[in-house]
């Protein structure tokens, strides 16, 4: 089944930047990671939970309890991580809604706005 991908918040409030920009800024700066976040997401959306869970068996993708999600791309690098937080749709079962992302070259990525956004 395939997945539809959503970005919050929804595109058409001007007032806050969205995830969706943020992860297109990366093409300048970061455009081998900007690639691979393409071809993931592709992955994610043409091959829906199965991909997910392919993911999940290669470490690229963990749950992070409540149902908060955590897809890293690449897995790992010296130059930095693209952590993309994500969570299921309540209503729309075909539908993941990506809450935030950050470039991180730290271990340990930061949840609270993720979770924050899941609410």
């Amino acid at each position: 089944m395939k997945l539809k991908i959503k970005y919050f918040p929804e595109e058409q409030d001007e007032n806050r930047s969205s995830v969706k920009k943020y992860i297109e800024s990366l093409e300048k700066k970061h455009k081998k990671i900007y690639d691979l976040t393409q071809i993931d997401l592709r992955t994610i959306e043409q091959n829906g939970v199965k991909a997910i869970n392919d993911f999940k068996k290669q470490g690229i993708c963990k749950s992070l309890g409540d149902g908060l999600y955590e897809l890293r791309i690449p897995k790992n690098a010296r130059g930095g991580v693209l952590r993309i937080y994500f969570q299921f749709h309540h209503f729309q079962k075909d539908t993941i809604i990506i809450l935030d992302a950050e470039f991180k070259k730290k271990k340990k990525g930061d949840t609270k706005k993720a979770r924050k956004n899941k609410n």
